[in-house]
């Protein structure tokens, strides 16, 4: 597409200099894009760029616990705890010597 831009603004030619500004603007928004989703293409893995999957499920915990501990009190909210301890999640470090 933007190597056939400047030949369809052959047809409303103004300026030269005007068309080369327009096509330098539009080139410059579609390589940005472009650019974006390269980076965005892969967001669950363990690049710095990508979601932190670990640190997004710690903070719903907290969110839940404080929830459970605000409406059934202690007792519910250090059982939950107790339930969550058991289950072991690999942590980044972990994933990186198991990926290597």
């Amino acid at each position: 597409w933007l190597f056939t831009l400047p030949l369809s603004l052959m047809k409303d030619a103004g300026a030269p200099w005007e068309d080369m500004i327009m096509i330098f603007f539009v080139t410059y928004g579609f390589l940005g894009l472009e650019y974006v989703s390269i980076e965005l293409d892969d967001p669950f893995g363990d690049d710095d760029n990508d979601f932190d999957n670990l640190g997004m499920a710690q903070r719903v915990y907290e969110d839940i616990y404080m929830t459970l501990f605000d409406s059934d009190g202690e007792e519910a909210a250090e059982g939950l705890r107790q339930t969550m301890s058991k289950v072991v999640l690999p942590s980044r470090a972990e994933k990186g010597s198991e990926l290597a």
